[in-house]
């Protein structure tokens, strides 16, 4: 048996789910938008720099990325220098992890609302949530 490469005829068509797995698998550049703060909310420190990325992993909206300064969602596998992933929306679901704008300033938290309220809760036991009241 003799060492040769198998390759598919030219005139076949590709299949449609290897085309869908090439296409997932390229990738796409995203704006790091700054800074976001895994502690105390700070201002956000925009930047000019992209992170390459893999499409798959692109929301449907505005998309983008933030690196994380602080250890207040270590808990949650969210460490100091990660870059995390957002898509703007005017809406959060209780439970999920989110990018929040508090007095201008940004947080990574674990969004609850309760009895009227916003908390945003740390992934970190040495911290207190952000009581947000209307």
């Amino acid at each position: 048996m003799s060492n040769q490469t198998l390759r598919p005829h030219p005139s076949l068509p590709i299949p449609t789910t290897v085309e869908l797995a090439l296409i997932q698998l390229s990738s796409s550049q995203i704006p790091l938008a700054g800074v976001v703060a895994a502690g105390a909310p700070i201002e956000p420190i925009p930047q000019m720099e992209r992170v390459e990325m893999l499409k798959i992993m692109v929301g449907y909206g505005e998309t983008f990325t933030l690196r994380v300064k602080g250890t207040s969602m270590q808990n949650e596998g969210i460490f100091p220098g990660d870059i995390v992933v957002g898509q703007k929306q005017s809406t959060a679901r209780n439970g999920r992890t989110v990018i929040a704008l508090v007095n201008g300033e940004a947080t990574i938290k674990t969004y609850h609302r309760k009895a009227g309220r916003v908390e945003l809760h740390p992934a970190n036991g040495a911290m207190q949530p952000i009581i947000i009241k209307p």
